[in-house]
């Protein structure tokens, strides 16, 4: 392929992946670990070329065990200078004399990188199609379990690391890797450790995969199916394992609206996405609609399973599908579905709370709370408070320190109006409170 296909090619393996679909945007904070081999300083090249320095730190490890070690770093945080990239870097004092030297340094690696991911929300790490054969090779020969076996993944979620690891080059191979530096005369070292037969990844890389690759030329590619087809099994089986652990659950409101969350885990809802289409359908009463209803619960899929970041708003939506019913995902993990006749009731809520919040606006400074009541009692509303006092269904707004900064979806008229006071409203995403 040639470089335009080749970016092309990066970019897309990118965007597949929902939790770093933010990764071309300037305020991402991004952090990309650079040796100064040919693959992550083709890594660099690329995210230079995508997205830009901006919010881009460089990592480098100096492990201190040999001759080109200073050299390299003295590479890395020149081209760190030259695009005013952070630069970051760590010394080790190791040997190769050392025993289970890979193990020991990848360890220290590790527990360096706990330090810093935290404030970052990608971290960007070189490893392609070649390293992940290797990889699984390995396991192979040493390991019982199966999914160690699948190879390096693209994308880990590692709660100890509180950040989003992403391999964009498992889309590539070390050959391509290699013609995109030569093509665009990316200087790169060799690590000269590489051909050291004692390390198990060099024997495998040195001895058993040129055999392999000499009687079967396609290897690769078969091995991307197979592995491919043996992580789809697993995560069928680990997705029916969570639905026992997590299962949905649904609470119906009087007043037309559906609520939904998993047990104890509310992330995990996207398990459930045949479940949320099969419940979409059954509103889509003309048949016409169903194709926006495949359309738009990926949209919502690929929301639910993207963290909230700091100084968002707490609910994402409106998400529109078919028979004008609407979804919001609540970062509480609530996901609320409502029709026509719902919004209808919330829209006469909302007028009528502020119309009372301007009639009792001095009271609620001494007071430091109001009460509001719906005018249908027969008719269940959503809530977020720990009191329930009364058989007309009262809503209860507690006062605040600070000024309600975030608006409700539900109710925008109250929002407004509580943005000049000191009370808070918390309305739609709780769900023990949700009167039915």
């Amino acid at each position: 392929m040639n470089s335009h296909q080749f970016l092309r090619h990066f970019e897309r393996f990118l965007d597949s992946f929902p939790l770093a679909k933010n990764w071309k945007d300037p305020q991402t904070k991004c952090l990309i670990k650079v040796s100064g081999g040919v693959d992550s300083m083709v890594l660099l090249h690329l995210l230079l070329r995508s997205r830009g320095a901006k919010n881009l730190d460089i990592l480098h490890y100096n492990h201190g065990t040999r001759e080109n070690c200073q050299k390299e770093e003295t590479l890395v945080q020149a081209i760190a200078k030259s695009y005013q990239c952070g630069f970051i870097t760590c010394h080790f004092e190791l040997s190769f004399k050392l025993q289970n030297f890979e193990q020991v340094a990848r360890l220290m690696r590790k527990e360096h990188l706990l330090t810093l991911a935290p404030h970052y929300d990608l971290i960007f790490e070189g490893h392609h199609l070649d390293d992940s054969f290797e990889w699984s090779t390995m396991q192979a020969l040493k390991v019982s379990d199966y999914k160690k076996c699948l190879g390096i993944p693209a994308l880990v979620i590692d709660p100890k690391l509180q950040s989003t690891i992403v391999r964009p080059l498992m889309c590539l191979s070390k050959n391509q890797i290699i013609n995109f530096a030569h093509e665009h005369h990316i200087q790169y070292f060799e690590d000269e450790s590489n051909g050291d037969l004692r390390f198990l990844r060099n024997y495998v890389r040195h001895q058993i995969i040129p055999k392999i690759k000499e009687r079967f030329p396609n290897y690769l590619k078969h091995y991307v199916d197979q592995k491919n087809a043996q992580a789809h099994a697993l995560s069928i089986h680990l997705e029916s394992r969570a639905k026992k652990l997590f299962p949905l659950q649904k609470k119906y409101l009087a007043c037309g609206g559906l609520l939904l969350r998993t047990k104890q885990n509310p992330q995990s809802i996207h398990l459930y996405r045949e479940e949320m289409r099969e419940l979409l359908l059954s509103y889509a009463l003309p048949p016409s609609g169903r194709s926006k209803i495949h359309r738009n619960l990926t949209a919502l899929i690929d929301s639910i399973q993207t963290p909230f970041i700091h100084g968002e708003k707490s609910f994402r939506g409106p998400y529109s599908f078919p028979s004008r019913l609407v979804v919001f995902w609540f970062s509480s993990g609530v996901l609320y579905l409502g029709n026509e006749q719902t919004f209808s009731f919330f829209k006469h809520l909302d007028a009528t709370w502020a119309e009372l919040l301007q009639q009792h606006s001095t009271d609620h400074q001494n007071t430091g709370q109001i009460l509001l009541k719906s005018q249908t009692p027969s008719r269940s509303i959503i809530l977020k408070t720990k009191k329930i006092t009364s058989s007309q269904w009262p809503v209860l707004i507690k006062s605040r320190s600070q000024k309600q900064k975030k608006g409700h979806p539900f109710f925008p008229l109250t929002s407004r109006l509580l943005k000049k006071t000191h009370i808070q409203i918390s309305i739609g995403d709780n769900w023990e409170d949700a009167i039915v």
